[in-house]
C-alpha cells in the first residue's frame, strides 16, 4: 500500500526541521485572499527577508506556475525576497532554473541545502 502525501508534506518538514535545527522560531505561513489567491508558505528568514514558496508535485515546472507568488509579491513589496517554486528532481533539468523574472524553480534537494545554508 502506498500513502498519498500532499505535494507539501516534505516541504513543510523540511522547513520546520531546518528553523529547529538552527535555533530559530518555528514560523510557516499560508496565504489565501478572498479572491482565491494562494501561496502554499510564507517563510520568514533572518537576514534574507520573506520567502514566497509554491510546492509542486511534479517533476516539470511552467512559467505560468509563478503566477501566484508573482501576485503576492506586488502585494507584499520589499518584504518579498525570495520566490521559490519546488518541485521533484528531475534527471533531465538543471538542479534550478527560472521560470519567470524573479522566480526561480528549484528541486527539493536543492530547497533543503539552501534551508541549511541560509541562502
Amino acid at each position: 500500500m502506498t500513502l498519498a502525501l500532499p505535494a507539501t508534506f516534505w516541504e513543510a518538514a523540511e522547513i520546520l526541521k531546518s528553523q529547529a535545527n538552527q535555533g530559530a522560531r518555528k514560523e510557516l505561513y499560508y496565504f489565501r485572499d478572498q479572491q482565491g489567491l494562494e501561496v502554499d508558505f510564507l517563510i520568514p528568514r533572518p537576514n534574507a527577508g520573506l520567502w514566497l514558496i509554491e510546492c509542486k508535485a511534479g517533476k516539470t515546472v511552467r512559467s505560468a506556475m509563478a503566477a501566484p507568488l508573482l501576485s503576492l509579491r506586488r502585494a507584499l513589496g520589499k518584504r518579498s525576497k525570495r520566490l521559490i517554486t519546488v518541485h521533484r528532481k528531475s534527471h533531465s533539468a538543471p538542479a534550478t532554473v527560472a521560470i519567470a523574472s524573479g522566480v526561480e524553480a528549484i528541486d527539493l534537494e536543492r530547497f533543503v541545502a539552501d534551508l541549511t545554508h541560509g541562502h
